[in-house]
């Protein structure tokens, strides 16, 4: 074996030192050859005459116009169907707040109905009450009245068999406040609070009191003080 070393290069101390970079060589891509416009457009586009090409251009158009034309309808078909579910929903509320006030109005014209034609009395046929009719006690002596005073201080009667009430400013309350009855009173505690806030104290029956259609003068209800006077 050979100990002669190899004579070093100028080049082999450069590129040691990092200062020559070895030589890469270069992949170079072939060129691929562009196609020709025979076989990019097809014959038949290419013979045709700008008079063809018109045409095809408008029909496109036409087209565009069709699409658009009936992409606005369906919007307007679906406004229109928009429209028509909140007429409906307005409607349907409708409907239903005037069958609640129809309902309401039946039941408070029966209430006065009731409170206008009842005795007021105990006693009688419970007969007529059955179907909801206006009861007719006969008891003279004996009312069906309650006497309670309130924490207000208000002293008010009402009917246990229609429901009917007598405030101070009832026309007909002092002929409430002598009927007989052997009810005992009741009272609650006083409430000063209530009575310092006098418009929160209830004064007058919430129903109007009415008499009936006919003036007969001799149901015993119209027999109290300043009766012919008093507005229904």
């Amino acid at each position: 074996m050979s100990n002669i070393k190899q004579p070093v290069s100028e080049e082999d101390i450069l590129k040691a030192d990092g200062i020559l970079q070895p030589e890469v060589k270069a992949t170079v891509k072939p060129v691929v050859a562009a196609k020709p416009i025979e076989e990019l457009i097809p014959a038949s586009t290419r013979t045709k005459t700008q008079q063809e090409i018109d045409q095809e251009m408008s029909l496109i158009r036409l087209e565009t116009e069709k699409l658009r034309l009936e992409k606005e309808k369906l919007d307007l078909e679906k406004l229109t169907n928009d429209i028509q579910a909140i007429r409906r929903k307005n409607e349907a509320q409708k409907i239903a707040r005037e069958t609640v006030q129809e309902s309401l109005d039946y039941e408070r014209n029966t209430r006065i109905h009731n409170e206008t034609y009842c005795t007021h009395m105990k006693g009688g046929d419970s007969g007529s009450m059955m179907h909801g009719g206006p009861a007719q006690g006969n008891d003279a002596s004996n009312y069906a009245m309650i006497q309670h005073t309130l924490t207000t201080g208000v002293t008010f009667r009402m009917c246990s068999r229609c429901g009917k009430t007598w405030f101070p400013k009832d026309p007909d309350y002092r002929w409430a406040m002598t009927r007989p009855t052997r009810n005992s009173p009741s009272t609650g505690s006083p409430s000063p609070g209530l009575v310092r806030n006098v418009r929160h104290v209830r004064l007058i029956s919430e129903v109007p009191h009415q008499r009936p259609a006919e003036e007969n003068w001799n149901i015993p209800e119209y027999q109290f003080p300043n009766a012919r006077d008093a507005q229904s």
